[in-house]
């Protein structure tokens, strides 16, 4: 279940980026509709990049390590998401969680076919499977919450994300016995 909630994490951001990144730049930063997919260009550029040397950090530093860095990018992401007023921060932060996020799911993914005791293939389909569970529920949330609360709180979401990210971070470090 740590695995699944590592690789939920990663992939929420992704979603979040995918349904809401647009209008949090509108809405926040006062970036022209036009122009607003430029928010969600550079949390998926970010990740790019991020999943370009999660390799190269990962072998060095550790899965575990990098993870819980990569939690705390994006929980301070998210902040200044939610506090963002004019475009810099906003873009600036689209990328904390971009970046932040690049390394989660292909690690947990590798970690679950590594766990002790569970095949390769039985250990990735269901820290996958789990993922796709949490996957449909992230924008359903974030929806809910801004209905309620509004987009900032809704967003606020990306926090709680870095945090469990951070927590869960050493379930990465799976070893094969």
């Amino acid at each position: 279940m740590p695995l699944a909630i590592v690789a939920i994490c990663g992939a929420a951001v992704e979603d979040i980026a995918n349904n809401w990144a647009g209008l949090a730049a509108v809405e926040f930063a006062n970036v022209p509709a036009a122009s607003a997919g430029i928010a969600f260009s550079i949390v998926i550029g970010s990740q790019c990049l991020g999943r370009f040397s999660g390799d190269v950090l990962v072998t060095r530093f550790g899965a575990g390590r990098i993870a819980r860095l990569g939690g705390g990018l994006i929980g301070l992401g998210g902040i200044g998401v939610i506090a963002a007023q004019e475009p810099v921060l906003l873009l600036v932060s689209m990328g904390a969680l971009g970046f932040g996020s690049a390394t989660l799911v292909p690690g947990a993914l590798g970690a679950a076919g590594r766990l002790p005791g569970v095949g390769r293939a039985g250990g990735v389909t269901l820290v996958n499977w789990l993922m796709r569970v949490g996957y449909l529920g992230t924008s359903p949330l974030v929806g809910v919450v801004a209905t309620g609360a509004g987009l900032r709180w809704g967003l606020g979401i990306l926090v709680l994300v870095g945090i469990l990210t951070m927590v869960f971070a050493n379930r990465l470090n799976v070893r094969r016995t």
